[in-house]
């Protein structure tokens, strides 16, 4: 009974994870520090990405480069 209660903990922990990311992901995208161009990198891949504070080390789909890139946050679309 204890080992069900432990996993079904394990799994809820991991879910919330999976949902602030989701979050994240949603309302960020990046900017490449070598060609300036602004990207949004799909959910598996701004997953399994080294993440240092605000930043994630991707690949730039434009020029290719792996660089520490800097979360920005979206811009509203119906801003009031």
């Amino acid at each position: 009974m204890a080992d069900n209660v432990i996993w079904i903990l394990v799994a809820g922990v991991i879910i919330g994870a999976l949902l602030i990311h989701f979050y994240v992901w949603r309302k960020y995208h990046y900017i490449c520090p070598k060609c300036h161009r602004p990207f949004k990198p799909t959910f598996l891949r701004s997953l399994i990405a080294v993440n240092a504070a605000e930043d994630r080390k991707l690949r730039c789909p434009n020029c290719s480069s792996t660089e520490y890139m800097k979360a920005l946050k979206d811009e509203k679309k119906h801003a009031k």
